[in-house]
């Protein structure tokens, strides 16, 4: 499904399980980033990354174990540890990997401005670090779901179009149209909708594949399809 899921659960097979085991905290926790985050296995692997993080002193699984009790559990404390944590490591990877757990965890809190100044923050991280292409993008389009959550449509699109503008990696680049659609279904615009419903092959695949679904489901009963919906799902 293009997130790697796969590999990563192969691996967790081939090592042994203990609390001390730094090497199974750190493939828990890529695991886990990979999962929708409220789905069981996400939890469990969160959890148990967490468990050893603490009881090894190991940061870097400390914190991915803190990114999933921060967003499940809206715990801004949590995630104020885990950027703590990462500015301590001074790891690009895991600054940028923060802001997006805290955008989550404004979201979930309702907070969706915060969960918007949050992604900036990052998208402006990232264009510190020379990553604003690729880490910048998938931080912009957490800005743009929280930009749509309170209501600036306007914004939302034009940061789609700015980011879509630099040419982004295929991934991200996949979020950016599925958003922009969304953006066009909420506004009735339903031609503008199909068109990015009707994208590239692989659109409909790999890790953004629930939300994405889920909004061309909603564009097919817009356009009184209810049995292509019902094949989506």
């Amino acid at each position: 499904d293009g997130s790697g899921a796969d590999d990563w659960e192969h691996a967790l097979r081939l090592l042994p399980k203990g609390p001390a085991q730094v090497q199974r905290g750190r493939v828990l926790g890529v695991l886990a980033m990979g999962l929708l985050p409220d789905a069981a296995a996400a939890r469990a692997s969160f959890d148990e990354a967490l468990r050893i993080g603490r009881r090894t002193g190991d940061p870097t699984v400390t914190i991915r174990g803190l990114f999933g009790t921060g967003a499940r559990n809206r715990d801004l404390d949590a995630m104020a540890e885990a950027r703590r944590l990462a500015e301590q490591l001074d790891s690009q990877d895991l600054l940028l990997t923060v802001p997006m757990y805290e955008s989550t965890a404004h979201t979930r809190n309702g907070a969706h401005r915060r969960g918007v100044e949050a992604a900036r923050e990052g998208m402006r991280l990232a264009r510190r670090f020379g990553l604003g292409l690729s880490r910048g993008a998938d931080l912009s389009c957490y800005a743009v779901r929280g930009l749509i959550l309170t209501g600036r449509w306007d914004e939302a699109v034009a940061l789609v179009s700015e980011t879509l503008a630099e040419g982004p990696p295929p991934s991200a680049r996949q979020d950016l149209h599925a958003l922009g659609g969304q953006l066009a279904l909420l506004r009735g615009d339903l031609a503008a909708a199909a068109v990015a419903a009707a994208g590239p092959a692989d659109a409909l695949r790999g890790p953004g594949l629930f939300d994405r679904r889920r909004w061309v489901c909603l564009l097919a009963l817009a356009q009184g399809d209810p049995e292509r919906a019902d094949r989506l799902l």
